[in-house]
């Protein structure tokens, strides 16, 4: 399963001591804005059976569930290779794309001694033909949070996969902007996946802990790169808490802020069998924990915003913003202004004042509440943890 890090703030920097990979295939991957979660793909720990037509029942109801709430991604761990295809066209029949993990793959890149170009080959070209003909598989994992050591292989297991399948790239999430930053110097990234756990059972209520210096550290780290946040859905007693829905909604509305491509959250199963009894969006017979509603919502205004998401550039920030917000600035593939404006107060309400520097309505893309600008400010009202896409008209 994937670790629980919790990312507060940035201890001592990691530094890899390996070269730069040797220019490999050019990705050929679609953009493509996923609205995901992390789900397990152990059946032993998510408590579902392992027989392909028992396994087949569960990732029916499963795929269905999250499709009918407006999620189109999962990543999937720990899935055993006999239950590759079964899970891949149970995906495939409720248009959910998954990333799945390569078990055989994972293993080179955590070895200890080098891999050889040899068996990356073998070991790409037999995990294509085995199920490159699905087009629900969107990327390979090839380790998850990938430690310096381990970057010469993953650097060679990376650029071999590229030439083995080039519309498929790779696939790791980070959870330290050093590691993601060394990765992005020595290989083209095709986006920037990075988790952020910011809710511990001290955290205060309706707040944010750590995630805002978090958020900063990994966009830094990312440079140019698409940004794909791992946002925390998920609790461990003892150890983290369920955030609230405005928690939720905040850290979402930051991170398309900071320019998200991607969201994802951690985790859709609750896992009964899992020494460390993660709770997910979902409790152990399926149902609905209270923060499933909260993240259909989101998912859901994802799945609207995303064709314009996925246009976005980064523009020239405002010359002035006031109140407890951030903004991001864009432009849109018409050549139109948006502004991404995203509360940091999950407790309470505030109003965002923006200097936009020139007469127009400003058109919310959800709501489509209009906001015109007096003297050249815009006053935005934001619920708690609120967020607002606005496209100049």
């Amino acid at each position: 399963m994937k670790n629980a890090m919790l990312i507060l703030a940035f201890p001592i920097l990691v530094s890899a001591a390996c070269g730069a990979s040797p220019p490999g295939v050019k990705q050929q991957a679609k953009p493509w804005f996923p609205v995901g979660v992390w789900f397990e793909g152990n059946p032993d720990w998510g408590g579902y059976p392992r027989d392909r037509a028992g396994a087949k029942s569960y990732y029916d109801r499963c795929f269905a569930d999250l499709a009918a709430h407006g999620f189109n991604a999962a990543t999937v761990p720990n899935c055993p290779e006999l239950l590759w295809p079964t899970l891949l066209h149970s995906a495939q029949g409720h248009g959910v794309r998954i990333v799945l993990e390569i078990g055989e793959l994972v293993r080179l890149v955590s070895r200890p001694e080098p891999v050889s170009e040899s068996e990356a080959d073998a070991a790409a070209k037999s995990v294509f033909a085995g199920i490159g003909r699905y087009q629900s598989l969107a990327r390979y994992q090839i380790r998850d949070e990938p430690p310096p050591e381990m970057m010469p292989n993953w650097l060679l297991v990376r650029r071999v996969l590229a030439n083995v399948d080039p519309k498929r790239p790779a696939f790791s999430c980070f959870n330290h902007p050093a590691s993601l930053a060394r990765a992005g110097e020595q290989a083209n990234l095709s986006e920037a996946v990075f988790d952020i756990y910011p809710h511990g059972v001290n955290t205060p209520p309706q707040s944010l802990g750590g995630f805002i210096p978090a958020l900063d550290g990994f966009k830094s780290a990312a440079r140019d790169l698409p940004l794909w946040p791992v946002l925390q859905s998920f609790a461990k007693p003892e150890a983290w808490r369920y955030p609230s829905a405005q928690e939720l909604r905040a850290v979402t509305y930051l991170s398309l802020a900071a320019g998200a491509k991607g969201i994802f959250y951690f985790l859709y199963q609750t896992m009964p069998n899992h020494p460390e009894r993660l709770q997910g969006l979902v409790d152990a017979d399926g149902n609905p924990t209270p923060i499933y509603g909260p993240a259909t919502l989101l998912a859901r205004e994802l799945g609207k915003l995303a064709p314009l998401l996925l246009s976005l550039k980064p523009a020239q920030p405002p010359d002035e913003v006031e109140g407890e917000a951030r903004v991001g600035s864009f432009v849109e593939a018409e050549g139109r202004s948006v502004l991404i404006v995203a509360s940091v107060r999950p407790d309470r309400a505030v109003t965002a004042v923006v200097s936009v520097g020139r007469a127009g309505v400003w058109r919310d893309a959800l709501s489509g509440e209009n906001f015109e600008p007096a003297t050249g400010r815009l006053n935005i009202p934001l619920a708690p943890g609120g967020g607002r896409v606005l496209v100049q008209r």
